[in-house]
């Protein structure tokens, strides 16, 4: 399982939905790709790695999101970096593959 950080490094402690935002964490930088649900609520931002990057083996984060600050902004309450795998795990890709016969 991934090993969530807190926000101290994130470059922002709340969170504003639009895809395509710039996000900083270290020395890393990627841009806003996707969104994860629960239901209606949003509760993770899925951050790409540029494809010019210099990355190797971070291709993207995972941030989790917790309270709903006004309208269009929420809470950051921690962040991960995300294997294939994690990926996989986290959006039920996994569980899909796994059930349509997926042979590795």
């Amino acid at each position: 399982m991934a090993t969530y950080y807190k926000t101290p490094e994130l470059n922002s402690d709340v969170w504003t939905r639009s895809p395509g935002c710039n996000v900083t964490v270290g020395d890393w930088s990627g841009y806003v790709t996707g969104f994860q649900h629960d239901g209606p609520h949003l509760v993770g931002v899925f951050v790409c790695a540029p494809p010019e990057s210099s990355v190797e083996k971070v291709q993207m984060l995972h941030v989790r999101l917790g309270l709903k600050v006004d309208e269009s902004r929420h809470e950051v309450h921690d962040w991960c970096y995300l294997t294939r795998d994690e990926f996989d795990r986290i959006t039920e890709l996994d569980d899909l593959r796994r059930d349509l016969g997926w042979r590795e």
